[in-house]
């Protein structure tokens, strides 16, 4: 039998879309003029928010991972917020470090209690600036609540035997303007992040592994959410060049893990989907024009991703959970594939 010893794990959680506290509920409050988009539009599902259950369940699945003693980095692959406002960060930053009330003034307590232990990268609606539409945003409220530039780099130990895990973060937005197509459409434009990437890194090293922690998806088709296409190319050329073995994104709110080829250089991408957001379609729908059947959310999602020494060689071994009535379940078997 093969001897496996556990190096590191990642709890991979994304699009979390915390809104400001609907008093009643714990859910994010929405207004009349979003109901309406919500009633009619679909591109409006992205403004739901989250939902108090989603909140709990991800708090519950946290604990129950903190009492296994394991050791464990949270990483946040974007849309920590519904639309960047300030408070709406504060608000998520106050549930990653310990926890909010999401039913004042009756005090119902929830949270991550992760302070020290939350990696973040900011998403598409994180860039809005607190307008409740992608268009005319402002610049983003995201760096004063969590003070990290980007594009950024940070090397975590995996073990004694001289491995390292390095994180290479950028801000997949970075280059998108406020008015512009990209923007209306979810869109990814981030060259000018690559280029500093590039000045940055050195060769890497032979007992390192390199993961690219991103909000959008590189194998996502289609032009809606999807990278633009001089970035891509951009992309895969930064991901053979310096030898990126996995890929931890957001944004499709759809859980997968797949294969993906930069040249002859092969990557996993690991998408964690939409932790707490609305993933069940509200009751009051139910008496609105549009049809309850049309709405196409799926269902909440983690990831547990951890890293192995199996006889010498080092294993990523990713696990997806699904939010049921019983909290975060593990819903298919693990994906493995060597990285080394």
């Amino acid at each position: 039998m093969p001897k496996q010893k556990l190096l590191a794990t990642l709890l991979h959680i994304s699009d979390l879309h915390i809104g400001s506290l609907d008093p009643t509920t714990g859910d994010a409050a929405i207004s009349q003029a979003v109901q309406f988009g919500l009633d009619n539009f679909p591109i409006f599902d992205g403004l739901l928010g989250h939902h108090a259950s989603g909140l709990r369940a991800l708090a519950e699945f946290v604990e129950n991972l903190r009492a296994s003693d394991e050791k464990f980095q949270i990483l946040v692959t974007g849309d920590l917020s519904r639309n960047g406002d300030a408070h709406e960060l504060a608000l998520a930053r106050r549930y990653f470090d310990s926890e909010i009330d999401i039913l004042p003034p009756n005090g119902d307590y929830v949270g991550l209690h992760a302070a020290g232990k939350v990696i973040a990268i900011p998403g598409n609606h994180d860039h809005w600036a607190g307008i409740p539409v992608p268009i005319g945003a402002t610049p983003s409220n995201f760096y004063h609540n969590f003070m990290r530039p980007l594009p950024a780099t940070r090397s975590l130990p995996l073990g004694n035997g001289g491995y390292e895990l390095t994180l290479i973060e950028l801000d997949s937005d970075a280059d998108v303007r406020p008015n512009s197509i990209q923007r209306t459409y979810a869109r990814g434009s981030f060259r000018s992040q690559l280029q500093l990437l590039d000045a940055m890194l050195e060769p890497r090293k032979a007992r390192e592994v390199r993961v690219l922690v991103i909000h959008h998806a590189r194998t996502w088709t289609g032009f809606s959410l999807a990278i633009a296409h001089a970035t891509k190319q951009a992309l895969d050329h930064f991901l053979q060049q310096h030898e990126i073995a996995v890929i931890l994104c957001g944004h499709t709110h759809k859980a997968a893990v797949r294969r993906h080829y930069a040249g002859a250089r092969e990557c996993w991408e690991c998408g964690a989907g939409s932790t707490t957001q609305f993933d069940a379609v509200p009751r009051k729908w139910r008496v609105r024009l549009r049809k309850p059947d049309s709405v196409n959310l799926g269902p909440n999602a983690l990831m547990l991703h951890r890293i192995f020494d199996t006889d010498g060689r080092l294993d990523w071994v990713t696990t997806t959970y699904h939010r049921s009535a019983m909290g975060f379940a593990r819903m298919h078997p693990p994906r493995e594939f060597a990285l080394q």
